[in-house]
């Protein structure tokens, strides 16, 4: 065992292997912002907003006739 410290920190912290890896990479520690918060991306929707209520709509119209949806 103490031919292998990463497994030897693994066992000692808790944590798997593979996250003793991503953390002790120096690119995953200064790629993350200072507040250690994660950033959070702006994503575009698959569904236009404009659309969203005509597909509620249809949604809620089969789930009130228990219909089964269709092509």
């Amino acid at each position: 065992m103490l031919d292998k410290p990463l497994d030897r920190t693994a066992e000692a912290i808790g944590l798997s292997r593979s996250t003793i890896i991503r953390i002790a990479n120096e690119e995953y520690a200064n790629g993350r912002p200072e507040s250690g918060k994660r950033e959070l991306r702006n994503t575009e929707r698959r569904i236009p907003t404009v659309e969203l209520g005509r597909v509620r709509d249809v949604v809620y119209k089969q789930y009130a006739e228990k219909s089964v949806p269709t092509l």
